[in-house]
């Protein structure tokens, strides 16, 4: 996963992908703005930052090694990235306090979710004044050498990471 994301990155000016446990700074921020503590944060498992702005794009969650079936673990990845994602908006919003609500429409941002054996790519996006929709884009198995569509998998694999590529291009058009 990780070497598809710095594949992904190096064809965006600016950003850079952080693996491993990541805080998002987006939590802290909107942690801030309620006058709430910090002490609470919440760690992806990978990050894609765009340094000029220091909005963060994109972010990753696994659900454990290759090949484990955990529904409690997925659905909990689901709910903290969503809650990641909100934030991810916020502190856009929040810095662009003036901008057009039309505007701030078309801007997505980004999860990918690795679990069990496959890897799906969603965006997070307002589209009405208090509605936010998290909609599947893609979703691709994880190649791996023994199995027998390996070419198949790996073009699907790839592509959806190229997707990745095209979804954050837009997002930093919309910044």
């Amino acid at each position: 996963m990780f070497p598809m994301f710095d594949a992904v990155v190096s064809c965006l000016p600016h950003c850079v992908f952080y693996p491993g446990e990541t805080r998002l700074q987006a939590i802290n921020n909107e942690l801030l703005r309620l006058g709430l503590s910090t002490k609470s944060y919440y760690n992806a498992d990978g990050i894609v930052l765009d340094n000029a702005s220091g909005f963060e794009l994109c972010l990753l969650e696994t659900s454990g090694p290759y090949g484990l079936m955990d529904e409690g673990r997925e659905t909990t990845d689901h709910i903290k990235a969503a809650y990641g994602l909100l934030s991810m908006l916020h502190t856009v919003a929040h810095k662009f306090i003036h901008a057009d609500i039309e505007v701030f429409k078309k801007l997505k941002v980004c999860f990918v979710h690795a679990h069990q054996n496959q890897v799906r790519l969603w965006t997070f996006s307002l589209v009405g004044r208090h509605l936010y929709v998290l909609t599947r884009v893609d979703s691709a198995i994880i190649p791996t050498c023994c199995s027998d569509t390996f070419k198949d998998d790996f073009k699907h694999f790839s592509h959806l990471f190229w997707r990745i590529k095209v979804c954050d291009t837009e997002i930093m058009m919309c910044i």
